[in-house]
């Protein structure tokens, strides 16, 4: 990956940033604004950029790294249902028949992966036996 796409060896800064920069792009040749909209709307736009992004983001891949794999596949797979759940909760959101069954599955194959431990693929043995002078 070239120079200028990472920050410090790390492909997160330019991930997270790239696709906003595109989308303001778009939306500056594409949908009406003026200077006044603009203002109204810079405390939402930099609190959902900013605090939903930016720090959640960037604090949810520094948690994973420091997890195991199973670990981490269940989070990211549980992320959408939770999601919906706080939706539903908090925001009195309706679900649907399709989202409740989904979830379900979700949670069902969440609990699975957690519950069953998976042995790792038997190793090939080497070309050098400990033994062996090299």
């Amino acid at each position: 990956m070239p120079h200028w796409l990472c920050v410090n060896g790390k492909r997160g800064y330019f991930q997270g940033r790239f696709p906003g920069l595109k989308s303001l792009v778009w939306a500056c040749l594409l949908e009406p604004w003026d200077g006044r909209g603009l203002l109204t709307a810079l405390p939402h736009l930099l609190y959902g950029g900013v605090l939903s992004v930016g720090i959640a983001f960037t604090l949810q891949v520094i948690a994973l790294r420091h997890t195991q794999p199973f670990d981490a596949a269940a989070i990211m797979a549980s992320e959408a249902l939770f999601a919906a759940l706080a939706g539903y909760v908090l925001l009195n959101e309706t679900l649907g028949l399709t989202q409740w069954l989904g979830g379900t599955l979700i949670l069902i194959a969440v609990v699975a992966i957690q519950r069953k431990t998976l042995p790792l693929p038997p190793t090939r043995p080497s070309l050098y036996s400990e033994t062996d002078p090299q």
